[in-house]
């Protein structure tokens, strides 16, 4: 497995890009989701980011950010949490 946001392997990233990492469904039912993730992806219509968002290098999103259905976040997301409607969270991690 890699070890943190900026180690990941070749194939790791491969399998990162094309979702064989696995993801996590947040919706505005959801708790703020802990995690590695490195993209955040709106489904089924659009998506609101609340306060409980975060990244591990760089500014997080602001609380209210909104990501059009089908836009994908890109970030080294540490939490998600979404005010109204759903997002996929991608994994970073890859048990191999």
């Amino acid at each position: 497995m890699a070890e943190g946001f900026n180690r990941m392997v070749e194939r790791e990233a491969l399998n990162a890009q094309l979702g064989a990492s696995g993801f996590k469904r947040i919706t505005s039912a959801s708790a703020t989701v802990s995690g590695k993730f490195f993209a955040i992806k709106a489904i089924s219509g659009n998506a609101t980011l609340a306060a409980g968002t975060a990244v591990a290098v760089g500014d997080a999103p602001s609380s209210g950010d909104v990501i059009a259905q089908s836009d994908v976040l890109f970030g080294s997301f540490t939490a998600v949490q979404v005010s109204s409607g759903t997002v996929y969270a991608y994994y970073v991690e890859i048990a191999v």
